[in-house]
C-alpha cells in the first residue's frame, strides 16, 4: 500500500524495499551498455576472430585439399576496367578451349575470407594480359595457356610470368597462392 501524503513513516517503509531492489542490480545500466557495445562490435565485424580461408567469387573455396591429383586449375580473371572489351562468346570459347586442353578454368575472383573479406585481382604485377604461374614446373602450362588466350582473344604477345611467393610483399596474396591450389592465373587486360 502506498504511503499517505504527508506521512513520513509511510515513506520510509516504502523506501526500504526500493533501496534493497536497487542494491540487487547496482550495475544494470552498465551491463546493458556493455551488452549494447558487444552487439555493436558483432554487427560491425561479424567475422572477427574467424580463421582466414580462401574464397572464390565470394564464397568459401575448397582449396588445395579439394584438388584432384591431375587437376590443373586456371583462374581466368578479367580486369574490371577491361570487362567491356571482351565478348561473352570470346570468354566462353576460351573456357571451352581450356577445358578441352585438360585444364579446369575458374572464371572470376579469388580472395580471402575469415576475419575480414577481400578479393584480389591480379596475383602478380603486370599492366597487360599475362599468365601468372606459381611453380617453376608450371612454365610449359603457362606458355600453352598464353598461346590459347592470344589466339582466341586476338591479343598479341601474351606472356607467362613466374610469381615467386618469397618476393611477394602482400602476405594475403602469398596465403591465397599457397592455399588456393591454383596452378595459373590468366589475367586479362583490354587492348
Amino acid at each position: 500500500m502506498p504511503p499517505r501524503m504527508g506521512s513520513l513513516s509511510g515513506l520510509k517503509r516504502w523506501k526500504r524495499p526500493l533501496k534493497a531492489n536497487l542494491n540487487k542490480y547496482p550495475n544494470s545500466s552498465h551491463q546493458v551498455s556493455k551488452q549494447a557495445d558487444i552487439v555493436s562490435v558483432r554487427q560491425a565485424y561479424p567475422t572477427l576472430g574467424q580463421p582466414k580461408f580462401v574464397t572464390y567469387n565470394g564464397g568459401p573455396w575448397k582449396g588445395r585439399a579439394g584438388k584432384g591429383g591431375q587437376e590443373r586449375w586456371v583462374d581466368v580473371y578479367i580486369d574490371p576496367v577491361s570487362v567491356g572489351e571482351f565478348s561473352t562468346d570470346q570468354i566462353d570459347q576460351l573456357v571451352e578451349e581450356l577445358k578441352t586442353s585438360g585444364y579446369t578454368p575458374l572464371p572470376g575472383m579469388f580472395g580471402i575470407g575469415g576475419p575480414y573479406v577481400t578479393g584480389y585481382g591480379p596475383l602478380g604485377n603486370s599492366l597487360r594480359t599475362t599468365v601468372f604461374y606459381f611453380d617453376r614446373s608450371s612454365q610449359p602450362m603457362a606458355h600453352n595457356v598464353a598461346a590459347t588466350a592470344s589466339r582466341i582473344l586476338s591479343i598479341e604477345a601474351v606472356e607467362p610470368q613466374f610469381v615467386d611467393v618469397s618476393d611477394v610483399q602482400q602476405k594475403d596474396i602469398v596465403f591465397l597462392i599457397e592455399n588456393s591450389g591454383l596452378d595459373l592465373q590468366l589475367y586479362l587486360v583490354g587492348r
